[in-house]
């Protein structure tokens, strides 16, 4: 498994996952993709990880070049992992709720949607998944279980 953080080289000559959901705006608030990361080092899988935000934990301050990095990662990802965590004091998912509407539209079938249950403000987002058939789950876990499927059925 071969992860690649943002700003570093792309690759897609194997089956790829972007981690899409909102990031930390601060070091004091813990990535929830620390847990997919940990998750997914154990697990059997031949593909790339994008994980949109910088190895070393500070963020360059060109946003533009952020913005264009997840723009071609989410273009060459053959799945995309929403997960939400959102809560209205440190992890908005303002960014998120824009990317979301984005590829619903866009490629719904490359889609997963996940939230814990005790998430705010994401009945919109549950709505269009259930009307488009974009799986949900309440669990990290399997969230990151419902993409691996979806990627071993591309490959």
């Amino acid at each position: 498994m071969n992860f690649i953080y943002a700003q570093e080289d792309i690759k897609s000559d194997l089956p790829c996952l972007f981690l899409a959901g909102p990031s930390p705006r601060s070091n004091e608030v813990v990535s929830w993709r620390k847990e997919a990361i940990q998750y997914l080092e154990s697990i059997d899988f031949d593909g790339y990880i994008f994980i949109p935000e910088p190895r070393n934990g500070v963020y360059p301050k060109d946003y533009i070049a952020q913005i264009e990095w997840e723009e071609q990662c989410l273009n060459v990802s053959d799945c995309i992992l929403f997960w939400i965590p959102r809560n209205l004091t440190d992890m908005h998912g303002l960014t998120t709720n824009d990317e979301w509407g984005y590829w619903k539209c866009k490629a719904p079938e490359k889609l997963v949607l996940g939230f814990p249950k005790e998430t705010v403000k994401v009945k919109y987002q549950e709505y269009y998944a259930k009307k488009l058939n974009i799986p949900i789950s309440n669990d990290l876990r399997d969230s990151l279980d419902i993409c691996l499927l979806k990627l071993n059925r591309n490959e």
